[in-house]
């Protein structure tokens, strides 16, 4: 529909609305941090930075789509096979 103002702001308000509830469990939760560092966390951001550029990738170069949304199923495919 090419409507990338729609889109934009639902990718928006959708974020805003998960760091709502973040701030709502962070005040409520008295136990201690709900932000505990793990290995984990590491990963699903390399793997989290590498799927987002290979979308910029696609975004941009469409010749190259198939081979980066390739890319993007395997990256998916091994955090999951390194988060288990």
């Amino acid at each position: 529909l090419k409507n990338f103002n729609a889109a934009f702001g639902n990718v928006l308000g959708s974020n805003l609305f998960n760091f709502l509830i973040l701030v709502i469990a962070d005040i409520s939760y008295r136990q201690g941090s709900l932000y505990v560092p793990l290995f984990d966390n590491k990963v699903l951001v390399v793997f989290g930075t590498l799927v987002s550029v290979f979308a910029l990738i696609i975004l941009y170069k469409y010749k190259w789509a198939k081979l980066f949304a390739l890319f993007i199923i395997i990256s998916y495919v091994s955090y999951l096979f390194i988060s288990i």
